[in-house]
């Protein structure tokens, strides 16, 4: 409300809508004051920096609220972490050949309600950065089953 205040107030207090008020039965000097009255509205120039200010105070004030909430309030649900351990050739210290797109699965825990799905995690090792990669056919994602549920 303040903000609509605000831009009323400031349009219709113009030079452009003060022309005289042609109607004798509204008690108001200019065709803008009229108008303001018939929509309820605040009529005195000090009302548009109230409304500024109110708009300004309750940003502020909203934004901390919500800073306080996020804060010191727990989170509605559970909170699950994801985490991915390394392959076993990462460990040992083994890299693929050259240019190898390396794929995984990695299982995804959901609650019981939420249906199930294996995450995919891409790799790409030891490839130049203007080099090309085709998508697979469809003859080659028979292969990688988690590819053919995306598609």
């Amino acid at each position: 409300m303040y903000g609509q205040n605000a831009i009323a107030i400031n349009e219709f207090l113009d030079k452009r809508w003060s022309a005289p008020n042609p109607d004798p039965f509204i008690p108001e000097p200019t065709v803008g004051k009229v108008l303001l009255k018939a929509r309820g509205m605040f009529k005195e120039d000090y009302w548009y920096w109230i409304c500024v200010g109110a708009l300004l105070g309750f940003s502020v004030l909203f934004n901390i609220c919500f800073i306080i909430a996020l804060t010191f309030l727990n989170p509605l649900g559970d909170s699950k972490s994801v985490i991915v351990e390394e392959d076993d050739n990462k460990k040992s210290g083994k890299q693929s050949s050259n240019g190898q797109l390396q794929m995984r699965g990695i299982e995804m825990s959901t609650s019981s309600t939420a249906p199930s799905f294996q995450g995919i995690d891409m790799a790409m090792k030891n490839t130049p950065d203007n080099s090309i990669i085709s998508a697979p056919t469809r003859r080659g994602m028979a292969a990688i089953p988690a590819l053919v549920t995306c598609f």
